[in-house]
């Protein structure tokens, strides 16, 4: 019975111990690495400041108002971070406190949070910094990230060579930082789905529908006597939505051209198709001459009744620049305008009142 009990106790403490060779050891939980300085940024040789402008109005800003304590001249400023996209690159803007010389600055991403950022695609920057002044370099992110948020470290030192600067190994002066990259859906790029216009008593309306529209820069209308040669009428703001107008009140006699010019978030300009809107008048009731003329014009108009109306000088922008009320009798009037001190070129010339809408193109030598 001993033997049987002995025998059953042995096999048991086997079946523990193979049990327990077999699983596996519960592994400790990895931290990131603490980048190593000797003299660091002590002397100087720190990050001062730090931009970096992400997606839809997000940015990433540290003042960095002294050098990190404590020894090892690092930071953990992961409560700081900026939205961005795969597939982009960014402008990082940094500005070291060094007297003179040059900074070394490194840029990496844990893109697979493994607590490291030695994998191939984890280095997204790197640039020779002039010191004590604001330096920039271009962040890429690779494509085929995945949505999240993932840590992203900044190292600057002076000596030894860019090349040897790696995210945790020892080097002498200088500074490291960490922060947060949060990767989400690429803003929608914005497209000009139509763009037309047309004549509508004394003004011409434009209308124009957009979709995917995440910028937030305001549109341009652009004017054209020749449709070569386009000059600023007016801007629209780019609020919410995707159907914009605008009204040109003073259009030019003849054939309009128009088209829109758009700035993207990334400052890159497009300009739409050009569209044209002519005016159609009833009957030549105004005129004027001399034409070319330099020192005064006449206007010649043919009035339904006696009426008072304003003369407009305007330049090819359409802005303003000289105008004045006359007194209007019924049938013909001829009106002289003392012109002012104008420079060569093309100009307009409106009569306008409540009812009256007439446009001619002066020419002054």
């Amino acid at each position: 019975m001993r033997n049987m009990y002995a025998k059953n106790l042995a096999r048991v403490a086997a079946m523990f111990s193979l049990c327990c060779l077999a699983m596996p050891q519960m592994a400790q939980a990895q931290t990131y690495c603490t980048p190593a300085y000797t003299t660091g940024c002590s002397l100087g040789d720190r990050i001062e400041a730090l931009t970096l402008n992400g997606d839809n109005g997000s940015v990433l800003y540290d003042p960095a108002a002294s050098c990190a304590s404590g020894g090892s001249y690092y930071v953990d400023k992961t409560a700081l971070g900026v939205t961005v996209h795969a597939n982009a690159s960014y402008t990082l803007s940094l500005h070291t406190n060094a007297i003179s010389g040059y900074d070394n600055a490194k840029v990496w991403v844990d893109f697979n949070n493994d607590k490291t950022f030695s994998d191939p695609g984890e280095l997204v920057g790197s640039s020779t910094l002039i010191k004590n002044t604001t330096s920039t370099l271009q962040v890429t992110f690779p494509s085929g990230i995945v949505q999240g948020s993932y840590r992203m470290r900044v190292r600057v030192n002076v000596d030894p060579s860019l090349s040897s600067l790696t995210p945790c190994g020892s080097t002498n002066l200088g500074e490291a930082r960490d922060y947060i990259v949060t990767f989400a859906i690429a803003p929608l790029e914005m497209h000009l789905l139509s763009f037309n216009g047309k004549a509508s008593n004394a003004v011409n309306n434009l209308y124009w529908v957009v979709s995917g529209n995440d910028d937030n820069n305001p549109f341009i209308v652009q004017r054209s006597a020749d449709g070569r040669s386009f000059s600023d009428l007016g801007t629209v703001a780019n609020t919410a939505g995707n159907n914009f107008a605008f009204t040109d009140e003073r259009p030019l006699s003849g054939t309009n051209f128009y088209r829109l010019a758009m700035k993207n978030n990334n400052g890159e300009w497009s300009y739409s198709q050009v569209i044209n809107i002519a005016r159609e008048y009833s009957g030549d009731l105004m005129s004027i001459y001399p034409n070319p003329a330099k020192g005064n014009v006449h206007i010649a108009y043919t009035s339904a009744e006696n009426a008072t109306a304003r003369a407009i000088i305007s330049d090819m922008s359409g802005r303003a620049i000289w105008s004045e009320d006359v007194i209007l009798n019924a049938g013909n009037n001829d009106i002289q305008v003392l012109l002012p001190q104008m420079t060569a070129g093309n100009y307009i010339l409106q009569l306008q009142n409540t009812v009256i809408h007439q446009t001619a193109r002066l020419s002054v030598y």
